[in-house]
């Protein structure tokens, strides 16, 4: 399992903070647009105040054309035309960045899954850790940003009393809306347990998926039991006189003990079916155990 190099760090690490800068963007992104809510929400208040002042001023009048064609002049409920106008526009503009931060919100908290499911799957994070993580983001996203409210009030965003309500209301949701409630907690405990368990262990190259550890369990050993299985020549530091030979076996099981000691005979004619006795050379070398390795190899 290699890790390709990208200006000193590896692929899997500059993916992972990729992602992480991305979910912060969008973090950042909310608390700008949530800032200039919180600067415009006067005019938004005052102009959402006038629209309800003038709304029940409408219900309380009579119901009838004429008497309401001539109903007297109120000046309580009847404001200056520019005034009404720039609320209004305020207000919109207001209520667009509210539904934005609720968006970038949704944006980053998506990111910091991402970021969770490459931890798991590159072996940043453990399994466990990362179903528990994924499974806390994924829920609260569901339920504290999905479905939006119909008219999100900037107050509710910068007080969180949205958040609050919504907690304060989880026990009467799971009772008046059990379908909604038990098959969003259901699907996020679900959606947390597969998705870092088939991805955990992720080998690739460079982020080009080859296998997964749990896809491995599957596969045919790449070094069977019995003869070497890869030998490759390596050069020492005075070549003309010496040859180093590396190879891999395959234990019987993983807790078979590694052999004390390994020898290789050779010569400089070929012996093909015959004793070992018949070579001239031999050498004695060293036997290295790698338990890095999801296959046991010597």
């Amino acid at each position: 399992k290699g890790f390709p190099k990208m200006q000193g760090q590896a692929i899997e690490d500059v993916f992972i903070m990729a992602a992480g800068l991305v979910c912060l963007g969008f973090g950042l992104l909310s608390f700008l647009f949530l800032f200039i809510v919180w600067r415009l929400q006067p005019q938004a208040t005052a102009f959402e105040l006038v629209q309800k002042d003038t709304s029940f001023s409408n219900a309380a009048s009579s119901p009838s054309s004429e008497s309401t064609s001539s109903s007297p002049y109120n000046e309580k409920h009847v404001f200056d035309d520019s005034l009404s106008s720039s609320s209004s526009s305020s207000s919109r503009t207001v209520f667009l960045l509210c539904k934005l931060v609720v968006a970038m919100r949704l944006l980053s908290s998506l990111a910091l899954m991402l970021v969770l499911i490459s931890a798991v799957s590159y072996d940043r994070l453990h399994v466990a850790g990362g179903i528990i993580l994924l499974f806390i983001v994924s829920w609260c996203t569901y339920e504290f940003l999905f479905p939006w409210d119909a008219f999100i009030t900037p107050a509710s965003l910068i007080t969180h009393s949205r958040v609050r309500q919504r907690i304060r209301n989880l026990p009467d949701n799971a009772k008046n809306q059990p379908r909604r409630f038990w098959l969003g907690f259901f699907s996020c405990l679900v959606l947390s347990i597969i998705l870092p368990i088939c991805l955990e262990g992720t080998c690739e190259n460079n982020l080009e998926l080859h296998s997964t550890r749990l896809t491995r369990r599957f596969l045919s050993p790449s070094c069977a039991v019995g003869p070497p299985c890869f030998l490759y020549l390596t050069i020492p530091s005075d070549p003309s006189t010496a040859m180093i030979v590396n190879y891999h076996t395959a234990p019987s099981s993983p807790t078979q003990p590694s052999p004390s000691q390994s020898r290789v005979y050779y010569d400089t004619i070929s012996h093909v079916n015959s004793s070992l006795s018949s070579y001239a050379n031999v050498a004695d070398g060293h036997v290295y155990r790698m338990p890095n390795l999801e296959v046991s190899r010597d």
